[in-house]
């Protein structure tokens, strides 16, 4: 388990780095943590346009094994995660089949992560859009 003096160095060091060396530390702390419980959508702008109520009530569980669920009630929507870099950058990226889950079907960059918390954007390769994602640890 990382200690919070730990974290709180990781904080500070990420006052000092270049933000592409700010990114890579959040990614390593929030992947490092992503599997470690349940996590829930606190956030997620498409196109400008808020969608975080899609996700309201789901509960999203990533397993080592490379699977991801999204949770409520008898409701289970099964997917995939996975990381990996693209263009030098850092990435998160999820698959799922059903909608509207398979709107964060993307590669995310973790911009800042913590072991309870994740803030993600992905930029379209066709308009160059960007959208957030959050994910908060239960």
């Amino acid at each position: 388990m990382i200690s919070t003096a730990f974290l709180f160095s990781l904080a500070g060091t990420q006052q000092s780095c270049t933000k592409e060396k700010q990114e890579e530390i959040a990614y390593n702390v929030a992947t490092s943590y992503i599997n470690k419980g349940k996590w829930k959508v606190t956030k997620f702008m498409e196109d400008g346009r808020d969608q975080t109520g899609h996700f309201n009530g789901y509960v999203f569980q990533f397993n080592t094994d490379g699977s991801v669920t999204a949770s409520k009630g008898s409701s289970v929507v099964k997917g995939t995660w996975s990381t990996g870099a693209d263009n030098s950058k850092s990435k998160f990226v999820m698959n799922f089949q059903s909608s509207p889950f398979d709107e964060l079907s993307e590669d995310w960059v973790i911009k800042s992560g913590t072991a309870n918390s994740m803030q993600m954007e992905h930029v379209s390769g066709g308009d160059g859009s960007v959208d957030y994602l959050n994910f908060e640890k239960i």
